[in-house]
């Protein structure tokens, strides 16, 4: 999966590299698609009684196809990573590339923090049902999957660091809300539902501007920079739901939601700071 990935991000940049940005929201908006479907198809074949075994026989089934597509679809096409200037600095020397990966980090620690964890809110704090409470982690994904669609096509030339800067803002903004929301009880369970759409809207396009700007200031080295941003993001979804559950176990749900929203604080500091030294590499040629 984080081949796929990888491939896909280079793959976008590659085809569309003055729009770049607007063609990757729409390969990671397919990403929330699936968030969004594939609960529904294991919530029905759970309903039907159905083997479990029967889902992984479905992925299996959907990866073989994978496979045999990319053994047909023209990628020659896409050319090569243009040769490297010989005496030029290497990319481990270069701030641009460590910060992509370090804003990947923080932003997908963010995203999965309120994705994995906003049912638990609804459950816990807000005192709804389970059935209820899996509803909002839908509610987050179809709102991310809208901006990732919406967004670009909205705002098809606006500046990478503009959107980033206004989408930080909505991040940090609803993350807080919803730990106020834990803190307040059952009565504010309106809001907690308007800020888990709004998550999902203000999260919605991070992850593909990211990476699109970190394509542009490696033009030679596409295929690695972004792989190792990437990288970044996998590491995050790896740690952080530790550490929230951790926090939550210790200090109680509110903190945790507290946590994240300095995380996103974090990020949005990371963005900005990866968007002037990728202009910095792009002026230097």
């Amino acid at each position: 999966q984080g081949l796929l990935e990888g491939g896909a991000n280079w793959a976008g940049l590659r085809m569309c590299d003055e729009r770049a940005g607007r063609s990757l929201s729409i390969v990671h908006g397919a990403f929330a698609l699936g968030a969004v479907v594939g609960p529904v198809i294991a919530g029905a074949l759970a309903a039907a009684s159905a083997p479990w075994v029967l889902s992984f026989r479905g992925l299996c089934a959907l990866f073989a196809a994978m496979f045999a597509a990319s053994l047909v679809l023209p990628l020659d096409a896409l050319g090569r990573d243009e040769a490297r200037v010989a005496g030029g600095p290497s990319l481990s020397r270069r701030p641009a590339y460590w910060l992509g990966a370090l804003a990947l980090f923080l932003y997908v620690g963010a995203e999965h923090g309120v994705s994995t964890w906003s049912a638990e809110l609804f459950k816990r704090a807000l005192g709804s049902s389970a059935a209820t409470a899996s509803i909002a982690v839908s509610v987050f994904w179809i709102g991310l999957f809208a901006g990732r669609m919406g967004i670009p096509a909205a705002f098809p030339r606006a500046r990478p660091g503009s959107v980033l800067g206004i989408l930080s803002l909505g991040t940090v903004g609803s993350i807080a809300t919803l730990a106020l929301c834990a803190i307040i009880g059952p009565a504010a369970a309106p809001l907690a539902w308007v800020a888990v759409a709004v998550a999902g809207l203000a999260c919605s396009a991070i992850y593909p501007l990211v990476v699109s700007v970190v394509g542009a200031a490696f033009p030679r080295d596409q295929g690695t920079a972004t792989g190792f941003a990437s990288t970044g993001g996998g590491l995050g979804a790896f740690a952080f739901p530790w550490i929230m559950a951790n926090a939550a176990a210790s200090f109680g749900l509110a903190a945790g939601f507290v946590l994240y929203a300095a995380v996103a604080v974090a990020a949005a500091l990371g963005y900005r700071a990866l968007c002037a030294a990728a202009a910095r590499e792009r002026s230097a040629g």
